[in-house]
Order: structure tokens, then sequence, then C-alpha cells
């Protein structure tokens, strides 16, 4: 989104509704119940525009949000798997991918392209197919998309640091949980994998912030009963 077009969303939001911290508003919605036109703000994934370009506009319009990291890409300073995935299929370099594996369907385990508009239709099937997998079954996919990428390879700097995260905080956005590592948490194989996922975000968060987050933004809309239910542990503690 341009600059610009941010702004006058946030200009029109602030001029119109009450804007107010989704956490606030889920610590007591009793306390909203006289206010009719509500609204929040909220950013995925941690991405250094975050920063570098939101931040500045919500603080001139005094318009509070909430930022959901995604740990593992701060920590590594890379993007999500569905941004890397995306930008294989869009790099004029890239031209087949092999993925000969007994769970690919044969339809996807040699494909080739010839032309930009080929490589999206491409990329249009294969990241929904990738969705629909188990998570050691995407991570498979993710390496082999990693090691055949013939462009410029995974793009660095692109994510906000754990200082610049800081920086969001103590200037009064919220930091919240987009797990650790972006996966589909619905199709975690076991309550282990799926715990792992969301106490390392939660740590992690703890660790620099100084508190847990309260809330999750669950990656790529994915849950189910037993997300919801791993998510409120107390030792979690994700609403």
């Amino acid at each position: 989104m341009h600059p610009a077009l941010f702004e006058k969303i946030i200009r029109y939001l602030t001029g119109n509704f009450k804007v107010v911290l989704l956490e606030d508003y889920l610590k007591d919605p009793s306390s909203y119940k006289r206010e009719k036109n509500l609204a929040t703000v909220c950013f995925d994934h941690g991405y250094g525009d975050n920063i570098e370009k939101a931040a500045p506009l919500l603080l001139r319009y005094r318009c509070p949000a909430s930022f959901y990291v995604v740990t593992d890409c701060i920590d590594r300073n890379v993007p999500t798997w569905t941004y890397i995935t995306d930008l294989f299929f869009q790099h004029a370099g890239n031209k087949k991918l092999q993925l000969e594996n007994d769970f690919v369907p044969v339809s996807l385990q040699n494909i080739e392209w010839n032309n930009a508009e080929e490589a999206k239709e491409w990329g249009r099937k294969v990241k929904p197919w990738m969705k629909s997998l188990p998570n050691s079954q995407r991570l498979w996919v993710m390496q082999q998309i990693e090691q055949q990428n013939k462009g410029a390879g995974i793009p660095r700097k692109m994510m906000m640091s754990w200082s610049e995260v800081k920086e969001l905080h103590e200037a009064g956005f919220y930091i919240g949980s987009h797990s650790h590592t972006h996966p589909m948490l619905a199709s975690l194989a076991g309550e282990e994998e799926l715990f792992n996922e969301l106490s390392v975000s939660s740590e992690k968060i703890q660790q620099q912030l100084g508190e847990k987050p309260l809330t999750i933004s669950y990656p790529i809309g994915s849950y189910d009963k037993r997300v919801i239910t791993c998510s409120k542990w107390r030792d979690i503690n994700l609403g």
C-alpha cells in the first residue's frame, strides 16, 4: 500500500471512529458499550515499513495500533515463507521447480514455465497447495524452493529488528504474536509442535519487551478448536 493511501485511510478512521487497541477492548469490552463507532488497526508479520512508514503516520494522527510479529523472521531478518514462495515465481531467473516426493501430486513434481505469466499461474497453484500440507511437508517444499532459487536468494533487511520492535512498543503500540515460523497452525501434526510455535513466540517477545503478549494473530487465518485451546494455556497466555 502506498503511504499516501495509508494516510488517507488513517485520517478517515481517526476522523469517523474511535480507534482503540484491540487488546484494550478485549480486556474490558463493557467500557466501550456507549461507543457507536469503534475501529482497531492491526499489522501482521513485522516488516520494516511498519516502523519506517506506518508508525510516523499513526503517531501523527494519534492512532493506536497492534503489531503481530513472526519471531523467527525477526530473529533471522527474513520474510515469511509465503513471501519467499511468491518471490520465487516472480523472479525471471527461475524457470522450473522440481518437487519429487511421494506426497507431491504428479502434476506438481516437475513444473516448468517460459514467461512471467506462466510462472504466476504455477505460483497460484503451488502456494495454495502448500497451505494445505502438514507443516513437515511444507518445510520440505520450502527447502526445495530455497535450494532451487536461481534468483537473488532470500531477501534480507525486510523485517524489523528487535530494537525496532521495542521502539514501537515504547511508543505505545501493542506487540502481539503471529507465531514463531508462520505455519498453518491448524495443520500442525501434534500438540507438542503447536505448543512450541506458540510458546517460543510468546517467550521471545517477553524476553525482548519484558512482558508476554496477550493476543495472537493466527497466520493465514488458520485455526481450529485445538489451536484456540492451546493458545489460552496459562504458560503461553495468548487470547
